[in-house]
């Protein structure tokens, strides 16, 4: 199967996914967060990433403001609804030259029994469309906790663990610092779940692009 076909595959299974969420976040050469080099080491896995992608906030940013009081988004600051992120980003007079549409999903299939009921009970909003179309690509899988915290780009490597870990993992991610293969990530999180216990379980989450406002191409 080709990465063209896996891709439509992974983003219209609802047997394997299940979608979270949409945002919009910085073009990568267009960020104004600062990896220092004692940011990469600290983080990173591999030292030629010039900015690291993620469903974590903090490694990647949104561009919109933070919601006010009676503003409900969606889950973890996912919007449920496209449509209403589209008006958002063109009430914010946000470029697409500037930014893209990101959507968060999470890779069922890499769940125990009782991880995959909770989220499918009670960590999921239903979101408008409830499936990506074919006008999204995929960037990678990124593996973090529940709250999206990113073992894969912000949970510090201490000592030998950074040497150790881009020994073993470095050469599986993509120029973004995501894997490609979903099962790779899959062991990833199962790893990371002994080396940072505190924010066990980690799960494994698709990470989608897409270039234009869905409103502006319509």
């Amino acid at each position: 199967m080709s990465l063209s076909d896996r891709t439509a595959e992974e983003k219209n299974s609802s047997d394997s996914t299940a979608l979270l969420g949409f945002d919009i976040r910085p073009r990568p050469q267009l960020s104004d967060l600062v990896w220092t080099k004692e940011r990469r080491s600290l983080f990173l896995l591999r030292d030629d990433v010039q900015q690291p992608l993620s469903v974590d906030q903090t490694v990647w940013p949104s561009c919109l403001p933070e919601p006010n009081g009676e503003q409900w988004r969606g889950v973890l600051g996912h919007w449920s609804s496209l449509d209403a992120i589209s008006k958002a980003a063109a009430r914010e007079r946000i470029e697409e030259t500037v930014a893209r549409f990101v959507a968060t999903v999470v890779v069922l299939e890499s769940l125990s029994d009782e991880e995959r009921t909770k989220w499918l009970s009670t960590r999921l909003d239903e979101t408008f469309p409830s499936r990506l179309d074919p006008g999204w690509s995929l960037l990678g899988y990124d593996v973090a906790d529940q709250w999206l915290t990113s073992g894969l780009s912000n949970c510090g490597y201490v000592g030998t663990e950074h040497d150790e870990w881009k020994s073993r993992w470095g050469d599986r991610l993509n120029d973004v610092h995501l894997f490609n293969d979903r099962l790779e990530a899959s062991n990833f999180a199962k790893a990371t779940n002994e080396r940072v216990p505190e924010h066990a379980p980690f799960f494994v989450y698709g990470l989608f692009e897409r270039l234009t406002n869905p409103n502006r191409a319509a």
